[in-house]
């Protein structure tokens, strides 16, 4: 095309006029000479337009090639024999050409004389004048029709091949000298994921592990060094899958300009590969189970002869394998000299011939030691597709120790069934995947099933008491649960057709398969509606000991409450002599020791009861501590014990009782002092060990025998030897462990040995540091500046008279009632300042006479407060309720009262004069 537009522009003026006409002439036969030989050479013809772009004139060959008249071509007419679906393109490219005077390029069909369409490569060029104007067109026209089909062929097989290629199951690839990717198909996305183009232009160590990417590269090495191809099995792994192998094969080839690539072509045989791992493997399993199965194993030709036996028949035959191969198997060593066994195995053989499966049997048989043995025998026909026989497998098994121990379980299982009908219980068994159930007629009989009833799941938990029935369910869900506990024992209620509520204990031990899944549950079950019976009056009669022991301290209480008023009287008045004033101190003592006993009591029965409340508050521990100690310093004072404390300067708080914690350490202190001889030595501290308090009470005394400690906070435990005098009602150690316990904390006791002494460590949890609210102070009560007028209402004449006594030795002016009634009429007449009443009175109570009390204008301005034996949070709330200003326990205490006869005469301020 460059050589015909140069000569079209040279025959558009562009040579020079030569002046000879001759050889212009000759010049120009020449080269169009050498152009049209040209132009048929590459099957091509001219055409020219003028500047505008339309045929105004007749072309030749054009006319020729596509058979169109003058009239025809003429104009754009030319446009007709372009392919319509060309026709477009190739006159809007032609027209903006002409528009631009540039050359014109393109490719379109022109259909051809004969019809057929003829791909044309179309080029166009303007011829300028001297101007630089377009005078006209100068365009080619050339066939491409073989070349385009050319292409076209090459392209369809291009895509074949890349079709064939990317839809093949096998990997293909190529490398350059380098090891780098140039080429990977469609099958690596299939098979590693990503895009092929995430593969191009890497190497083998961009995309595999180290060891993977060295293997590959030797061997393509090995390609590009010898020059050949190979077969080799290589491996690829990629993360979190198993190693991949991969049969490759690896050839080497050149490009054109001499370049060294290595191609390869890949087929996964990781499957084939794990098929010959497994053939093995199978191989083994059978040449293992041959050899074990059944014990002694054989296979036998279709005319009885040994092909092949496992390795325990050589050995039971003491034979070599060659020896024994081959012979008859009715006439092998075994049983050779024994028609018995011989006739019994021929039978066998026909059986197996003439019936599907095999022909079990069992042949019994004398030991060379004359002992009586068993074999459990099965012959097998081996048959191929068609049904021809191939062959027996004949298999043995020595099961002389089954049998014997057959023997022994039955045996076994007949006592177990004397004994289940000796204990009169019942067994079962519960299938967890059909939920099915199996039972006994003794477990029917238990649950009042008719005899021989079927054993239904659903009917024996219709039978469970409505009360037991979803705990049972929930207990059966937790057994379902492979987490759950393989131990079944429980108790609960069945109800009879009749209406009869019966105990029953039943255990059993579940079965699990290897995944950790229920298979059943097998157990017994055992009616204990007796026993259950026996523990409800135990229950019962423990409750009323309680309630007798609550009772008791309560009415303990009103015979002390005159003997301490009486005391307290005394000591306000004071002993004539000497040894009055001992004798009173050992006899207020007595009575503070009393006293604490009594409390205890009420203590641990209110806890026994379940109406033990606590008040808990913020509180510093130490302070708890620190009362206990003083609350106890007289026993320590009268031991001449050496009491040593250790507080931490720093608060310690903890969320309690005060007056309960408090409880606790003098327990500790006064349990100490009692089991401490003279001059021994009682060590107290309180440390803190991270989000815990430590106290700790410490002791030199007779210790605690090792056979009580792991019972001496049990109630009523007395941990010294018999006998003692000062052992106490081993109730203030138990109280001390169920105070501590209520307060989430616990209490420890420790002796190295009887006569070492003892320590008791109570811990108790901390809470945040922050500051505790410090007790209000006690003001001390001073001497009254007036009498005040004060009622008595008790039914008990002595104890209203010693309180009255002893009031009046604190100056109050005191008036007795002894009944509701007799209160209500005094009240009226005396106008008290304060009444004390007693709750617990015949006719009317303590309630009903405050009640009335309250309605007179002289009772409403009374101070009203309860005195009783009941010091329960229960009843402190119910006297709140009624209406009392206080709550005194019986025996007040001589601060108690004289804290309440200050509450209603203010103190004088003391003078160096009163002094």
């Amino acid at each position: 095309m460059e050589i015909a537009a140069d000569i079209a522009v040279r025959q558009a003026g562009g040579l020079d006029m030569a002046t000879d006409a001759g050889l212009l002439e000759q010049a120009l036969g020449k080269s169009e000479l050498r152009f049209r030989t040209l132009l048929s050479a590459v099957s091509a013809f001219t055409w020219s337009c003028p500047s505008s772009g339309l045929q105004i004139e007749p072309q030749p060959e054009w006319m020729a090639f596509t058979g169109q008249t003058s009239e025809q071509m003429l104009g754009l007419g030319w446009a007709k024999a372009v392919h319509p679906e060309d026709l477009v393109a190739a006159a809007s490219g032609w027209r903006a050409a002409v528009a631009r005077g540039e050359p014109y390029a393109g490719e379109h069909r022109v259909r051809r004389h004969d019809g057929e369409w003829r791909w044309m490569n179309v080029r166009a060029a303007p011829i300028r004048d001297a101007s630089g104007e377009v005078a006209e067109w100068f365009g080619m026209c050339i066939d491409i029709t073989e070349q385009k089909q050319a292409a076209d062929a090459l392209r369809e097989s291009e895509e074949r091949l890349r079709l064939f290629v990317d839809n093949s199951p096998t990997v293909a690839w190529m490398k350059d000298a380098d090891g780098r990717y140039v080429y990977r198909n469609r099958a690596i996305e299939r098979r590693f994921g990503g895009q092929v183009a995430d593969f191009l232009g890497k190497t083998d160590a961009e995309l595999w592990p180290p060891d993977v990417a060295a293997e590959f590269r030797k061997n393509d090495l090995a390609v590009l060094a010898t020059g050949r191809t190979i077969a080799i099995v290589e491996e690829t792994r990629e993360p979190d899958q198993e190693p991949s192998c991969w049969l490759n094969t690896k050839f080497p080839f050149r490009d054109k300009a001499g370049k060294r690539y290595v191609g390869g072509i890949g087929l996964d045989i990781t499957e084939r590969k794990k098929m010959e791992a497994a053939l093995r493997a199978s191989e083994r399993r059978f040449r293992a189970i041959f050899n074990q199965q059944f014990e002694h194993s054989c296979l036998v030709d279709p005319e009885g002869r040994i092909l092949e036996m496992s390795d325990s028949v050589m050995r039971g035959a003491a034979a070599e394998t060659e020896v024994l191969v081959g012979q008859r198997f009715l006439d092998a060593p075994w049983w050779r000299d024994t028609p018995e066994m011989r006739e019994r195995w021929r039978r066998q053989f026909e059986e197996a011939q003439a019936q599907p499966g095999a022909s079990r049997g069992e042949i019994e048989y004398r030991a060379e030691d004359g002992e009586r043995g068993y074999i459990l025998s099965a012959v097998t026909a081996l048959r191929d597709e068609r049904g021809a026989l191939e062959g027996f497998l004949v298999e043995g098994l020595d099961i002389t120790e089954c049998k014997l121990t057959e023997n022994a379980l039955g045996e076994t299982e007949g006592h177990l069934r004397l004994a289940l009908d000796a204990s009169r219980a019942g067994s079962w068994a519960w299938d967890a995947k059909s939920s099915t159930s199996t039972w006994d007629e003794r477990f029917r009989e238990l649950y009042d099933f008719p005899p021989g009833s079927p054993s239904r799941f659903h009917e024996w938990i219709e039978r469970l008491h409505p009360e037991d029935r979803l705990h049972i369910l929930s207990r059966i869900e937790e057994l379902r649960s492979a987490s759950g506990d393989d131990q079944w024992n429980e108790e609960f209620r069945s109800i009879s057709s009749d209406g009869r509520v019966r105990w029953h204990q039943n255990l059993g031990r579940a079965q699990r398969n290897a995944a950790g899944a229920l298979d059943k549950v097998v157990g017994i079950d055992l009616d204990v509606t007796a026993r259950k019976q026996a523990e409800e009056a135990l229950r019962e009669a423990d409750r009323r000991k309680d309630e007798f022991l609550a009772t008791l301290a309560h009415e303990l209480r009103n015979p002390l409450a005159p003997v301490r008023n009486g005391l307290d009287a005394l000591r306000r008045i004071g002993a004539p002599t000497p040894a009055a004033d001992r004798l009173l101190v050992m006899m207020e003592g007595q009575v503070d020791h009393l006293v604490r006993l009594v409390n205890d009591l009420m203590d641990i029965s209110r806890i026994s009861l379940g109406k033990f409340e606590l008040q808990k508050q913020r509180m510093d521990l130490a302070a708890a501590v620190a009362q206990a100690v003083d609350m106890s310093r007289h026993l320590v004072e009268a031991g001449n014990l050496d009491l040593r404390l250790k507080l931490p300067r720093e608060p310690a708080p903890v969320h309690g009782d005060a007056v309960r914690l408090t409880q606790v350490f003098s327990n500790l202190l006064s349990n100490a002092a009692r089991h401490t001889m003279q001059e021994g030595r009682i060590q107290v501290s309180l440390e803190r060990a991270g989000d815990v308090a430590v106290v700790s009470v410490a002791d030199t005394g007779v210790g605690i025998p090792e056979e009580f400690l792991p019972y001496i906070f049990e109630p009523f435990v007395q941990g010294g030897k018999g006998g003692r005098p000062d052992q106490g009602l081993g109730v203030g150690l138990a109280l001390v462990h169920s105070i501590t316990q209520m307060h989430g904390g616990t209490v420890e006791a420790k002796s190295g040995a009887e006569g070492l002494g003892s320590t008791f460590v109570v811990r108790l949890p901390l809470l945040e540091p922050a500051r505790t609210q410090a007790p209000a102070p006690q003001t001390a009560s001073g001497p009254l500046t007036t009498s005040p007028r004060l009622l008595v209402i008790d039914d008990m004449p002595q104890v209203a008279e010693a309180l009255a006594f002893l009031l009046n030795v604190l100056g109050a002016n005191v008036r007795v009632a002894r009944s509701g009634a007799e209160g209500l009429e005094a009240c009226a007449e005396f106008e008290p300042e304060l009444v004390l009443l007693d709750l617990s009175m015949p006719h009317m109570d303590g309630f009903e006479t405050a009640r009335r009390m309250r309605e007179s204008p002289v009772g409403r301005r009374a101070k009203l407060v309860a005195l009783t034996g009941s010091g329960e949070d229960h009843m402190r709330a119910r006297t709140r309720e009624a209406g009392f200003d206080g709550h005194l326990v019986k025996p007040a205490s001589l601060s108690q009262l004289e804290e309440l006869l200050a509450s209603v005469s203010r103190p004088r301020t003391p003078t160096p004069a009163s002094n």
